[in-house]
């Protein structure tokens, strides 16, 4: 998907509702169990804040957010590509160093 998927998204050549994009909600559903009471509810300044006071061990999020973190967090983080299927895996570079996301 990446930026091939949301430009198409965004033309109208494929809907969330398109089985690679369903595939993805199902695999952040199964992350429920790990998310404090109440995540459906949480805003997304309040999710930020509550992992840079290290109340939370991963941020799902994308590299804008790194600027925020680096100024607020007082721990070394580090980054993780996103799990993908075998047959989609590439290349990754890395953003911060030593991590604290698992």
């Amino acid at each position: 998907m990446g930026e091939t998927g949301r430009l198409n998204l965004i033309a109208g050549k494929e809907k969330f509702t398109d089985p690679q994009y369903v595939a993805v909600w199902k695999e952040l559903a199964s992350w429920a169990p790990y998310l404090g009471d109440g995540f459906q509810a949480q805003k997304y300044p309040d999710s930020q804040n509550l992992f840079s006071l290290g109340k939370g061990a991963i941020y799902a999020a994308g590299s804008w957010d790194i600027t925020t973190f680096r100024g607020q967090a007082k721990f070394a983080m580090g980054a993780f590509p996103p799990p993908l299927q075998p047959a989609r895996r590439i290349a990754t570079s890395r953003t911060m160093s030593t991590s604290r996301w698992a």
